[in-house]
């Protein structure tokens, strides 16, 4: 998969570390189109359940954004992500596969992963 810039590319290794991160998956509505989330999260996804179950300690685990533009070059993402020429893997699975698979998460699918929460 080839990234429209470093910096996105970064965000995108981030994914389920302390920090920013991104996260696209397909539009459920919207056959051609993506669904973009800039994300921040306090602690490693893997650290997270530490805190569950800790009702007194007031923090945000993670919490996120939808995006259509990328934060370091400005293309615009869906344009970006959904040209079959750069970016192969992403178009075979939401035009031939259509599943619900999130990139830049370990192990969410869309039916796992509550879009309407922003």
């Amino acid at each position: 998969m080839k990234f429209c810039c470093e910096g996105f590319e970064n965000l995108y290794q981030n994914s389920d570390k302390r920090g920013f991160s991104v996260q696209f998956h397909r539009d459920s509505d919207k056959k051609m189109k993506l669904i973009f989330w800039l994300c921040l999260r306090s602690v490693d996804f893997s650290d997270e359940g530490k805190f569950k179950g800790q009702e007194d300690l007031e923090i945000t685990i993670s919490t996120r954004r939808s995006i259509r533009y990328c934060p370091f070059c400005g293309k615009n993402l869906n344009r970006w992500m959904m040209n079959p020429k750069r970016c192969k893997e992403v178009w075979d699975e939401v035009l031939i596969n259509k599943t619900n698979k999130v990139w830049g998460s370990k192990g969410f699918e869309i039916d796992n992963f509550n879009i309407n929460n922003e």
